[in-house]
């Protein structure tokens, strides 16, 4: 596993240091629907990444829902795991 800019990144993937600057698209939120857990991310580089706020880390919903067009666009960068997790989620109704 290779760190870069405090980020997991995948074997292989290249070495490349980006600006660290991110925004939070996504919260990731408790069973309930309201309690938030998690933020998700997006770098400049379309990484995607997950801000846990609280230690308890499980998620059960996304708020918004991540659009089918950013999350393949977002793997060619991010972790496999990442974007499998992402893809679990159910938006918030």
């Amino acid at each position: 596993m290779t760190i870069i800019n405090g980020r997991d990144c995948e074997p292989g993937w290249p070495a490349t240091r980006y600006n660290d600057e991110a925004r939070p698209i996504a919260k990731l939120l408790q069973q309930d629907g309201k309690g938030v857990v998690g933020w998700v991310y997006i770098w400049e580089s379309k990484v995607l990444s997950i801000l846990w706020i609280s230690e308890d880390q499980r998620a059960y919903f996304v708020d918004p829902l991540l659009t089918a067009e950013m999350l393949p666009s977002a793997a060619k960068t991010t972790a496999k795991r990442t974007i499998e997790f992402l893809e679990t989620l159910p938006p918030l109704e």
